[in-house]
């Protein structure tokens, strides 16, 4: 008799499923901002921004790694 001339669609509502879908993706998109907020103030930096140098580098008693080399005093002992 009569034929139908509009698809069936999506409903231009949002069901719960994408508004689940949406409020999930901003709930992690704001965990995310807020770690990265607590990571920042922690080390003082940004995420990839290296840091101040520790013992002074390379030619001023310290190593590419930050170990300081050290040497042992042997002339000093202690008799209890």
């Amino acid at each position: 008799m009569y034929e139908r001339t509009t698809s069936q669609g999506t409903p231009s509502i949002p069901t719960w499923v994408t508004l689940h879908t949406w409020l999930r993706e901003r709930m992690q998109e704001l965990v995310q901002w807020a770690l990265e907020a607590e990571v920042r103030e922690l080390l003082g930096r940004a995420r990839y921004q290296r840091r101040a140098e520790v013992n002074g580098g390379r030619g001023t008693g310290g190593t590419c790694t930050g170990r300081v080399l050290r040497q042992m005093d042997r002339g000093a002992t202690s008799a209890s």
